[in-house]
């Protein structure tokens, strides 16, 4: 049996402070520290691409380092050596083994008889499970118990983009943050320190606000890929593309399409709910979009092999009936 792997975390201390805009949730955080009423249990949901795994790896961190007055993980002490060498055995990470998508019951059992004795360092004991959606029923129902009668000084924290899909079960026992999405006064300043990039602003909007997400568009290149779909969009919108070319042609590019196509519904939607209430355009139809897209997606990570085409033919025959006023309102979006 795999065993629960130890998170090798060899990365510069940089790594273990939150992100700029995570600030009000580590002084809440910091505070229950301090105070002795940390939670046993916390999951740490969000949109993807706003820091999720950072924050859990600073609260971590956090709880290993054994300086006492340290706002955050001092980086010097017996704890934060072993952290900074791979080594420190008393944190666990739990995620999908290589191509699977999923996390199977053996793999939280072992987690949970680790977790059931004293650390190797007298001290606190973390698990990080991720994404805790990826819990298959039984690997859910086998956490249970830790969850609920944790041993000693353990902590687990979950992190998910899509709660809803984790069985009520666990989240009832578990202390609930969501995490919003950083204003672009909070974010905006970070990526143009980051990648010292002109373009930072449209990889940020590109990205629906989500700071990580647009570092990766500009670490790849993929802003320019995305793009290229706001603007099929646009040409469904107008007439100009046949909805059954444009799915031909994602259906050949794997997944990350899906994600962009999610992203700017996302900007529809926020953008048409900031509207006064009679100025709103297609609402409910962008609601059911998404919907479908959302669905589309868990086909696809269900490992049932779906046909892409023919998921993508449904999504562009259903934007194309969008109100025509609502699409050509988008080409001024990126």
């Amino acid at each position: 049996m795999k065993k629960a792997p130890l998170l090798p975390f060899a990365e510069p201390l940089a790594l273990q402070l939150p992100y700029p805009w995570q600030e009000q949730q580590w002084q809440s955080w910091d505070q229950r520290r301090q105070a002795g009423r940390l939670p046993h249990a916390i999951m740490i949901s969000g949109a993807e691409g706003i820091g999720k795994q950072r924050l859990a790896l600073a609260m971590a961190n956090r709880l290993l380092c054994v300086d006492p007055h340290s706002l955050y993980a001092c980086g010097c002490c017996k704890g934060c050596q072993l952290l900074a060498s791979g080594h420190h055995r008393d944190l666990y990470t739990l995620s999908p083994i290589e191509k699977s998508r999923f996390i199977k019951v053996d793999a939280v059992r072992e987690l949970t008889q680790v977790l059931a004795k004293s650390g190797q360092q007298g001290g606190w004991k973390v698990a990080i499970i991720q994404p805790a959606e990826a819990m298959n029923s039984a690997a859910a129902n086998a956490l249970l118990k830790t969850l609920e009668e944790p041993d000693g000084q353990t902590v687990i924290i979950l992190i998910s983009s899509r709660p809803s899909a984790v069985p009520a079960t666990v989240r009832s026992r578990c202390l609930k943050w969501v995490m919003p999405l950083p204003s672009q006064t909070e974010a905006l300043p970070w990526l143009q320190a980051v990648v010292s990039s002109v373009d930072a602003a449209d990889q940020l909007r590109a990205a629906a606000g989500r700071p990580l997400l647009a570092l990766g568009y500009a670490a790849s290149g993929e802003l320019e890929e995305r793009q290229q779909l706001h603007h099929q969009l646009v040409q469904l919108g107008v007439g100009e593309l046949s909805p059954l070319r444009l799915a031909e042609q994602l259906a050949r590019a794997g997944e990350l399409p899906l994600q962009w196509f999610l992203q700017q519904l996302e900007v529809l939607i926020r953008q048409q709910s900031c509207k006064p209430k009679e100025q709103r355009l297609g609402l409910a139809e962008l609601f059911d979009l998404r919907g479908s897209a959302l669905e589309a997606r868990s086909w696809i990570q269900s490992g049932n092999n779906p046909s892409m085409q023919s998921l993508w033919e449904t999504l562009l025959l259903q934007w194309v009936r969008l109100p025509a006023a609502l699409l050509n309102d988008i080409g001024r979006l990126i």
